[in-house]
């Protein structure tokens, strides 16, 4: 979030070489896994709607996707935002909302940092399982 940069040249070669096989590892990492998680999440649920309750494809599909959405917004965003928002004192839950969107479509302006208060108890802890 905008605080630990590296200093050193040997460092941001690092850096940039952990980047550049990082990178597309990750990627390949997360199409396997997704195309994995594809049949779990997706075709299975859809096949049994359909069997149990005989609804078109689509109208089980548009359910479906609604309550995946709907499911992946609460625990990634409206969750975590009033976890931080009791966690953090100086922070209103529109402030931890926002931090919580900045940090998962990877803007990460820094202008809001987690653990930054001097009372909080292990802030190295809390700092790398927040981020």
């Amino acid at each position: 979030f905008g605080h630990p940069v590296p200093i050193s040249d040997g460092g941001k070669v690092f850096c940039l070489l952990y980047l550049i096989f990082g990178i597309p590892f990750s990627l390949c990492v997360l199409s396997i896994t997704s195309q994995n998680l594809l049949i779990l999440m997706h075709d299975m649920p859809i096949r049994y709607i359909r069997h149990q309750f005989g609804l078109s494809k689509v109208m089980v599909t548009f359910l479906h996707g609604f309550a995946f959405v709907s499911l992946v917004t609460c625990l990634f965003l409206f969750i975590p935002a009033c976890v931080f928002s009791l966690i953090e004192g100086n922070w209103s839950y529109l402030d931890a909302l926002y931090f919580c969107f900045i940090s998962l479509t990877t803007i990460g302006l820094g202008d809001y940092v987690p653990g930054e208060q001097a009372s909080q108890r292990m802030p190295a802890l809390y700092k790398v399982c927040a981020t």
